[in-house]
């Protein structure tokens, strides 16, 4: 297993081929492509979609909606579940301790870069980062009710990450055991992307991402 120091380096790396899109035009284009993705990995015909809100209805009784403003700055989440609604907002106007992570990896990459990008990660250290990052978070919200293996993660201030992982963790949200076929077919698919393009760190479009 690699070492925190090069493990840190390398979520970043992935964040960035898989997640960071830029520019209004391509982020427009990753969020009609992930309301595609999320609807087709939960057997689910189009909802419906207006700009930058989206929303999700998975049953009768249980509802997802999604702002985003283009500049980035919040996302917000709703979950709606008979007539509770919870929400998790994320606003960059405040101080967090992800934000100290951010600080640390710059120092990394200016300090270590070289060294780093000689390593080639294999399979192994692939599927810990991608599990870590998608699967598993540290910090997680379960819904208990719903499913013990449902982990809403609060790791991340990026949204394109956020999201992706919302829509992998609500796979099959009504099965309650912790990997069913769609979420290792999944994963397999998401671990053999960075594999292919981890060499070159490739940025991957947002149609490649989402296998459409």
């Amino acid at each position: 297993m690699l070492d925190k120091t090069t493990n840190i380096y390398l979520w970043t790396v992935i964040e960035r081929m898989l997640f960071s899109p830029s520019g209004n035009k391509d982020i427009a284009k990753w969020f009609r492509q992930y309301h595609k993705f999320a609807l087709k990995l939960w057997g689910k015909p189009e909802d419906y979609q207006k700009g930058k809100d989206y929303a999700f209805k998975l049953d009768d009784k249980f509802q997802i909606s999604f702002k985003t403003p283009f500049d980035l700055p919040k996302f917000s989440l709703e979950i709606t579940q008979n007539t509770t609604k919870q929400s998790l907002h994320y606003d960059n106007t405040y101080f967090s301790e992800l934000d100290l992570i951010r600080v640390f990896n710059s120092g990394i990459e200016r300090a270590e870069l070289n060294r780093i990008k000689q390593i080639t990660p294999n399979r192994t250290n692939l599927e810990y980062l991608i599990h870590n990052m998608i699967t598993h978070p540290a910090l997680h919200f379960h819904y208990e009710d719903i499913s013990h293996y449902i982990r809403l993660s609060f790791n991340t201030q990026n949204p394109f990450l956020f999201l992706y992982h919302f829509a992998f963790q609500f796979c099959d949200y009504k099965k309650d055991f912790r990997d069913s076929e769609s979420k290792k077919h999944e994963f397999k698919r998401l671990v053999d992307l960075v594999e292919k393009n981890i060499g070159a760190q490739n940025v991957i479009p947002s149609g490649v991402l989402f296998g459409l």
